[in-house]
């Protein structure tokens, strides 16, 4: 006796993912390693502020221009 065979189901079409927009500008990404105890910190700073953790590292960032005499850090970039 010959066994049954089911026919395969259709493949679901997937649709492509679209590729992500072109950068608006020429800003680039920066990392740090933190601790899981530190990024928790931050985390948590960031929530209790209502802000963003991208937020908190630009304003200090531009806080440690400020502090080493030159000018500040606005919108991603620095002032000329």
């Amino acid at each position: 006796m010959k066994p049954r065979q089911f026919a395969k189901p259709a493949r679901p079409k997937v649709a492509a993912i679209p590729a992500p927009p072109p950068a608006s500008d020429d800003r680039k990404q920066i990392f740090i390693r933190l601790s899981p105890a530190q990024r928790k910190r931050l985390k948590q700073l960031a929530i209790e502020e209502d802000t963003t953790v991208q937020a908190l590292a630009f304003g200090a960032l531009s806080a440690l221009f400020v502090e080493r005499g030159l000018p500040p850090l606005v919108d991603g970039r620095a002032t000329s």
